[in-house]
C-alpha cells in the first residue's frame, strides 16, 4: 500500500514524541536514507538502527488507515 508523505508526517507528529525519533523516521520514510546512512547520520551501528526503525515503523504502520 502507498501513503502519501503528508499522511506519514502527520502520523509521525502526532504519535512519535521524542523529536529525534520522528526526525529518523522522517527520514527514513519520507526522505528514503537507508539503515546504513541513518546510521551514519545518527552515529549508531546499522544493526541498532534497523532495531530503532523497525520499532518506530510498527508504531507508524499500526496508526495508519
Amino acid at each position: 500500500m502507498i501513503y502519501r508523505n503528508s499522511d506519514v508526517v502527520r502520523i509521525v507528529n502526532e504519535y512519535i514524541h521524542s523529536a529525534r525519533d520522528r526526525e529518523i523516521i522522517c527520514d527514513r520514510l519520507v526522505n528514503g536514507l537507508t539503515i546504513e546512512k541513518l546510521a551514519e547520520k545518527y552515529q549508531r551501528s546499522p544493526r541498532a538502527m534497523q532495531r530503532k526503525v523497525a520499532n518506530l515503523q510498527r508504531m507508524v504502520f499500526l496508526h495508519m488507515k
